[in-house]
């Protein structure tokens, strides 16, 4: 959302789309799959707090009623002994559908 900003970017390009339009694709699959529940876990850092923080938010728009049952964050610098009890609270607490918010470098950490 930072960087969309045309006056500040003047010459920045997008190579995948804005938080607020994957978050809008992601609160659409829930709309279409009557998905009730949903857990998000998400590093602290830009990256992974705007897109969760927006997905939260347009879920709530959804027609159908969804419940973020458990939203988990960490620093991007966590090491698993941290990162890995959030992810057992989210799984925990719902069965269905967990949307992770980090990069990629963090997997091994994490499952």
């Amino acid at each position: 959302a930072q960087l969309s900003d045309k006056k500040k970017y003047k010459y920045f390009l997008r190579t995948c789309p804005a938080d607020s339009h994957q978050a809008d694709a992601l609160a659409a699959l829930f709309r279409v799959y009557g998905w009730p529940q949903v857990g998000t876990i998400a590093t602290t850092d830009t990256y992974g707090r705007g897109l969760s923080d927006e997905f939260e938010k347009k879920i709530k728009k959804v027609p159908v009623p969804v419940s973020v049952t458990s939203s988990q964050r960490f620093p991007i610098n966590a090491r698993a002994g941290v990162v890995r009890p959030k992810v057992k609270k989210v799984r925990w607490c719902l069965k269905k559908c967990i949307i992770f918010y980090f990069k990629t470098e963090l997997n091994g950490q994490t499952f």
